[in-house]
C-alpha cells in the first residue's frame, strides 16, 4: 500500500532531487499534485525499447527542481512516469513481504 505522505525515497531510495543545491524530500501527494518541483519532461519518451525505471533512474535521477517541493503547482509529466516506478516498486515489495 502506497501512503500519499510517504518520501518517494521509500519506493526509490536511490531518487535524488535538489533545489537551490541543498537535497530535498519529495512526497507522492507532491507528485500526483504536481507540487514536485520537478520540470516537464520529453527526452525518450517515444522509445519503446527503455523502460520506466531506465527512465527514471537514467534521465529523472538527480533532477534540479524548479521550486521548493510543496509550494506551487506546475503540471509536469515526469511525476505520472515517476509514479508509474513507484507503483511497480510497490508491486515487488507487497510480493516480496
Amino acid at each position: 500500500r502506497i501512503n500519499l505522505d510517504d518520501s518517494i525515497n521509500i519506493y526509490l531510495p536511490w531518487f535524488k532531487a535538489e533545489y537551490q543545491g541543498k537535497s530535498q524530500v519529495i512526497t507522492v501527494r507532491q507528485l500526483l499534485h504536481h507540487t514536485s518541483g520537478i520540470k516537464p519532461f520529453y527526452d525518450g519518451m517515444a522509445d519503446n525499447s527503455v523502460t520506466i525505471e531506465q527512465l527514471v533512474q537514467g534521465k529523472l535521477n538527480n533532477t534540479k527542481l524548479d521550486t521548493l517541493p510543496g509550494t506551487r503547482s506546475n503540471y509536469s509529466n515526469a511525476n505520472y512516469i515517476i509514479l508509474g516506478e513507484i507503483k511497480g516498486m510497490a508491486q515487488i515489495q507487497n510480493n516480496i513481504v
